[in-house]
């Protein structure tokens, strides 16, 4: 009813207007403006204003008619900017929505690209262990048999050893073949994210950390007298075992295991009478053994008594008849084994590494729940 009593006023000034009545015709202008106003209608305002602007006009009032001029020109000026914003502000939605779209496509694309790219490492991974679990399968065959030949023969120590040399020559030449090509297969596998990456060089590290065994083992005669003046204080030792940890960082990381290396917080020195080059195998295979029969979310001690590196798992512990077995020195066979993948034939090699030391290593069963390795 406003909206058209206002429109009413508007025809009788313009009626007026034409008929040259300005003062009627501005009195029922003002009352169409007035009635805009309380309405706050601001497309009405503007077309009031532009009325009385031009009555004025007419009239010769150009005061009048500056002023309404003005308002009309400032009511436009604010329709256009409200129409400018909604515009942008729909421009600004569209162009989000179609940013959000692409963000979306292209984060699915690559989870299939990274779901691809996963699912190729680990058949590759399966090849590989496949592989090294071969070659050690023979190595442990040739060993059986070296030993059994060995003891037959009722050979002196001197005798033993040298045989247990030429079986380190023999095995060497089975594994280390195999084993570059290992090496090779994973220099050349180029993987973009990160974390596989990571997977890749540690699988890389453990296959280095196996043929440096074997390389050690070929020149034991020579490093015996270097290693008769070897010793490794708590610095070095401290530094050892964060080169172990850092090899071992994708199966800690694979497991949640925690390392909690209380050596670095002790004051009181150690030294063993070992080259860091032996240190550092015996601690890998030890940690490695550790991390591989402990609990997911498990944890890992090292710490120091009487002179001795202990480390301590908190897993499933070890059979008596095994620890008897690699308390005698032999390897543990597939049919003793506990664990899915453990031949035992890492500490044997361990045993022969240190049987030309100062230096002994004893396992056993921790009170409660998990296994002590004793190094000093």
């Amino acid at each position: 009813m406003e909206r058209g009593l206002a429109n009413v006023y508007y025809d009788y000034s313009y009626s007026y207007r034409k008929l040259g009545e300005f003062e009627k015709a501005i009195d029922y202008a003002k009352k169409n403006y007035n009635v805009y106003t309380k309405m706050k209608d601001i497309y009405g305002l503007q077309n009031a204003a532009q009325q009385l602007a031009t009555t004025y006009k007419s009239k010769g009032d150009y005061k009048n008619a500056l002023l309404y001029s003005e308002k009309h020109f400032q009511l436009y000026d604010s329709i256009r900017k409200s129409q400018n914003i909604e515009e942008i502000t729909e421009l600004r939605l569209n162009h989000e929505f179609e940013s959000e779209k692409a963000v979306t496509e292209a984060t699915f694309q690559a989870k299939i690209e990274k779901k691809n790219l996963i699912q190729r490492f680990l058949i590759f991974g399966l090849i590989a262990i496949s592989l090294l679990m071969y070659f050690w399968y023979r190595a442990y065959r040739f060993i059986k048999k070296s030993k059994e030949t060995i003891t037959s023969q009722h050979a002196q120590l001197q005798i033993l050893n040298n045989a247990n040399e030429n079986l380190i020559y023999s095995l060497s030449h089975d594994i280390k073949e195999p084993l570059l090509g290992v090496m090779l297969l994973l220099q050349k596998l180029k993987i973009d994210d990160p974390y596989l990456s990571q997977a890749s060089s540690a699988l890389e590290k453990q296959v280095t950390a196996v043929n440096i065994i074997m390389n050690n083992l070929l020149q034991n005669k020579i490093n015996n007298s270097s290693d008769a003046n070897s010793i490794c204080d708590l610095k070095a030792i401290n530094e050892t075992i964060d080169s172990v940890v850092k090899s071992l960082d994708y199966n800690i990381k694979e497991k949640n295991i925690t390392i909690n290396n209380k050596l670095k917080d002790q004051i009181q020195d150690i030294t063993l009478k070992i080259s860091r080059q032996k240190l550092y195998l015996v601690l890998l295979n030890v940690v490695s053994n550790a991390i591989k029969h402990s609990d997911h979310f498990g944890s890992i001690d090292i710490f120091s008594e009487n002179n001795f590196i202990l480390l301590r798992d908190y897993g499933k512990g070890i059979d008596k008849e095994i620890l008897e077995k690699i308390e005698e020195n032999k390897i543990v066979t597939q049919t003793n084994k506990t664990t899915p993948g453990s031949t035992g034939l890492g500490l044997y090699l361990i045993k022969n590494l240190l049987q030309d030391t100062d230096i002994k290593m004893t396992i056993q069963n921790a009170q409660g729940r998990g296994t002590i390795v004793a190094i000093g």
